[in-house]
């Protein structure tokens, strides 16, 4: 019996969420000043737990909140340089690191080239480029930082990764970080979550089950809303939208 098969229901979570910790420690420590980028600003849950999972685990391990914060079009470099002058620059983990969410990526790019004097670590993401000159360009602003730490969190992004010259790890997706969350009561037999933006996959729209709720979670207020869960979500207002320095 291999590992994985003696894991099961909040154990998964548990072990992903110690990688996690492994992973974190590595660039920071208690009382460690540091900032993190590219805020969610947009209407995607996921995106909103891995942002929840980063700062949850930044914050246990360092015992402080981040001195910037910014989303990937309000960045202000002498607010940055003043507000963190100094400690590792974390950027925000999930699937846009390619060509299907450019600016996203545009960004990455801009700091990798600006700020060569910073450590800087790309927490997980996955990797997806449709042209062949994107990941040339890409690797060619990691080349030329040198302390650029880059994590992917599946298989095929790792196999893309490999090809840049920078430290790469395969690493858990950050939302493990916020834990085993607890569940409401099932409102439907079958929820089936269709992708419809960029990152759908081709033929994926296969036949639907009779009576199965079918939704994209790109939709503020379409996911139900149990009490539990709205007490983790509802964080997500404490946290600025604009370049910030925080405290």
């Amino acid at each position: 019996m291999t590992v994985s098969a003696r894991i099961q229901g909040d154990d998964v979570v548990a072990v992903q969420q110690a990688a996690l910790a492994g992973l974190y420690r590595q660039h920071v420590g208690p009382g460690d000043r540091y900032a993190l980028l590219d805020f969610p600003d947009h209407a995607n849950v996921g995106d909103s737990a891995i942002w929840l999972g980063e700062i949850a685990m930044l914050r246990a391990i360092t015992g402080r909140d981040p001195d910037y914060v910014c989303t990937w079009d309000a960045f202000d470099a002498d607010a940055f340089r003043r507000d963190s002058p100094a400690g590792v620059v974390f950027l925000h983990g999930g699937g846009n690191l390619g060509d299907i969410w450019p600016h996203h990526q545009r960004f990455r790019e801009a700091m990798l080239a600006e700020f060569r004097d910073r450590t800087i670590v790309q927490l997980p993401q996955s990797i997806h480029f449709r042209a062949g000159e994107g990941l040339d360009r890409f690797a060619a602003c990691v080349a030329g930082h040198p302390d650029f730490h880059l994590y992917v969190r599946d298989a095929q992004s790792l196999a893309l990764a490999q090809r840049l010259s920078c430290p790469v790890a395969l690493a858990p997706d950050s939302a493990f970080a916020l834990g085993a969350q607890p569940r409401g009561p099932a409102d439907c037999d079958v929820l089936m979550l269709m992708r419809t933006d960029d990152e759908r996959v081709a033929g994926d729209r296969g036949p639907v089950p009779k009576g199965a709720v079918v939704l994209d979670w790109l939709e503020d207020g379409v996911l139900p809303a149990w009490e539990a869960g709205c007490r983790v979500l509802l964080t997500m207002s404490d946290w600025p939208v604009r370049g910030s320095r925080v405290g």
